[in-house]
């Protein structure tokens, strides 16, 4: 008789006689195939994975971006790969005109995404409880909040921002009922479990990481879980280049590169925005 077994995905099959068993058990597996969800699991074809870049903190270095914005810019252009960039809205007030005209001209590119990230980033600790600008603070204050670093947007570099991130991920319900009563804000990064009426939530993935810790990025700890990880699409990595050295620049070139090699398609939040919410 042929040999009677055969292992499939690190599991053992069976079979009692080879002609008869394994047509049967071929039969079973045309059968499974159409049904069966590759799409969650970390050895899925990565063609059809879509990456976006959470880039978080851009604020003001004097009257320009930082030197690790620009740096970070320059490489997405050079690559053509969009990233998207969270505004800490505050520094866009005063006079911040060559601030403003380069934010601006990144945004018209088409390579950036500027979106809302808070006007402060501040949080604080009182009484023992911890707090953030969406974190503890009442309804009211999260609404003005939200609608002052809408408005300074369009006012200071004539963006509508469509995005929201809050700073630290930090949220609570209030922050779910001030998002629906934004109506431009249509894409919630690392928001609620739950829905959001007219929000698209693109969640976080908790194993798959760009920065292993805040400000440190590492290709090999990066390579090692997206393949042995569960991923859904979008894949949103999250980091922070204001605190990047060198070495974190060059270990996010080898992940861009990497991603690349297994032929994903990179985002931007924006994309995500549904006809009926457009």
């Amino acid at each position: 008789r042929i040999g009677s077994r055969l292992t499939l995905g690190g599991g053992l099959f069976a079979t009692q006689s080879a002609p008869i068993g394994m047509l049967n058990f071929l039969k079973t597996l045309c059968l499974l195939l159409p049904v069966l969800n590759f799409s969650h699991i970390g050895l899925a074809e990565s063609s059809n994975l879509q990456v976006i870049f959470k880039l978080d903190d851009v604020r003001r270095a004097g009257d320009d971006v930082p030197d690790n914005w620009r740096r970070v810019y320059e490489f997405a252009q050079a690559q053509q790969v969009p990233v998207s960039m969270g505004v800490i809205c505050n520094s866009l007030e005063g006079d911040s005109s060559t601030y403003s005209d380069t934010l601006k001209s990144w945004h018209d590119s088409g390579l950036v995404e500027l979106w809302n990230h808070g006007y402060a980033h501040r949080r604080w600790e009182e009484q023992g409880k911890k707090g953030s600008e969406f974190s503890g603070t009442d309804l009211q204050t999260q609404e003005d909040t939200l609608l002052k670093s809408q408005e300074l947007g369009k006012d200071e570099i004539g963006v509508v921002f469509t995005t929201f991130g809050a700073p630290y991920n930090w949220i609570d319900q209030n922050t779910v009922t001030a998002m629906e009563t934004v109506p431009d804000l249509k894409v919630w990064l690392y928001g609620p479990s739950e829905p959001v009426e007219g929000v698209v939530v693109l969640k976080r993935n908790r194993h798959v990481k760009l920065e292993p810790k805040v400000g440190m990025v590492r290709f090999e700890q990066f390579r090692k879980a997206f393949v042995s990880s569960a991923i859904s699409s979008p894949l949103v990595l999250q980091g922070h280049p204001g605190q990047w050295d060198d070495l974190d620049f060059a270990d996010f070139e080898e992940i861009v590169a990497y991603l690349q090699e297994q032929g994903v398609a990179f985002a931007l939040p924006r994309d995500f925005i549904t006809p009926q919410e457009k």
